[in-house]
């Protein structure tokens, strides 16, 4: 189902770059980026519809999603080995809290995994 509110502004994005179409920022990202049999870890209280996108969407692909809370990605080294993106939000969407990306980051650079943030509440001088 379509959010009115996100329609409007993908309308309003191509008019605005001259282009037929344009595709929300989430979704285009995480398809560039898996692929059927990988995995993301996410953060848990997602912004709703990135929820929806790899509930509906990307588990019936073959994505598998797994949710874990703001301090495991800080401070569980492993928790990223064998994932393909790990998605964040900081500040996170429904509890406004701000993460150590810095920390997150070191984690996945040791496992290789691409690091996906989600930074629509604050600009990186407020991260």
């Amino acid at each position: 189902m379509q959010n009115p509110t996100v329609a409007a502004f993908e309308q309003m994005m191509a008019r605005l770059e001259n282009g037929a179409a344009a595709v929300a920022a989430i979704s285009s990202t995480i398809f560039a980026l898996v692929r059927p049999g990988d995995r993301i870890a996410c953060i848990e209280h997602v912004y709703p519809d990135a929820y929806r996108l790899f509930e509906q969407m990307l588990r019936p692909w073959g994505v598998e999603i797994t949710y874990h809370p703001m301090t495991g990605f800080e401070s569980d080294p492993d928790l990223l080995n064998g994932v393909r993106p790990a998605y964040l939000e900081s500040p996170n969407s429904m509890m406004m809290q701000v993460m150590d990306l810095r920390r997150t980051a070191e984690h996945a650079k040791r496992h290789g995994t691409l690091t996906v943030v989600d930074n629509s509440w604050a600009t990186p001088v407020f991260q």
